[in-house]
């Protein structure tokens, strides 16, 4: 969302500035110099963070990463002899449902 205000930021301050002038000269060059590099770094910055976060959890949590195939990984027993679907003590914490 950042990065397509700063693209309609820069749009909009070359075609509000007089053609002719010092003041489109500078408009055109804070677009290109500043805006719309900027524009193009937020995003990728954003992807960066987002994919590290998701990896420091994953790291934390056990859980696989993308692409790994999750069959391979079996669930941690806890003395129920079963690795499959999450039973009742594991899903409420000992407390059986009625």
């Amino acid at each position: 969302m950042g990065a397509t205000l700063l693209a309609r930021d820069a749009w909009f301050d070359v075609m509000t500035a007089s053609a002719p002038s010092d003041e489109w000269v500078i408009s055109v060059a804070w677009a290109l110099l500043v805006e719309l590099p900027f524009a193009v770094v937020l995003p990728l910055a954003a992807q960066r963070l987002l994919r590290l976060t998701l990896q420091r959890v994953r790291d934390r949590t056990g859980a696989p990463s993308p692409g790994v195939d999750t069959r391979s990984h079996q669930r941690v027993r806890h003395g129920h002899g079963h690795t499959g679907v999450p039973c009742e003590q594991e899903l409420y914490g000992g407390a059986k449902r009625t």
